[in-house]
């Protein structure tokens, strides 16, 4: 028969919140980042703000009045990187024993991971959303003009010191 919205929606969830879930199992045998010889891997960018900052497990997936306090600012890489997959274990371990909202819909397992790929719950600190362009955001004007500048190059060098 045919295949319904709620089909989809059955589907997803058992497939992330299931032990047994294909996206469950991928999430479980995913990185945050991976240090491959002196070469560091993200979804994102690595810039001044998220070098180095670990977020709090307890981060909230919401606008937050003031900049989000790390649990741990790391400056060694290494270390940097291991914490930072620390910190998705725990947010993964979280959404395990609770995947669901709580009765007020206040919180629920894993937010912090949630969190972690939105610019503003982190205050611009996602090494998941996060890029080199614009504020974040490459397909401004701004970004457009900055990539055809023939300077750029120059500029980066200049600046990268």
């Amino acid at each position: 028969g045919a295949v319904t919205d709620e089909d989809v929606a059955d589907s997803f969830l058992r497939e992330s919140t299931h032990p047994d879930g294909s996206l469950r199992r991928y999430l479980d045998r995913a990185e945050v980042a991976s240090l491959v010889g002196n070469t560091l891997f993200v979804h994102g960018a690595v810039d001044r703000r998220t070098a180095r900052f670990v977020p709090r497990p307890d981060a909230k997936f919401r606008n937050t009045p003031s900049e989000p306090e790390p649990a741990k600012i790391c400056d060694d890489v290494r270390e940097w990187t291991e914490e930072m997959n620390r910190f998705l274990r725990v947010g993964l371990e979280d959404h395990a024993r609770r995947p669901g909202w709580d009765p007020d819909r206040a919180t629920r397992g894993g937010e912090a991971l949630m969190a972690l790929q939105n610019r503003s719950a982190m205050w611009g600190r996602s090494v998941i959303s996060n890029c080199y362009g614009d504020g974040g955001c490459i397909t401004t004007e701004y970004a457009r003009r900055d990539r055809e500048d023939p300077d750029r190059e120059r500029r980066i060098q200049v600046e990268g010191d």
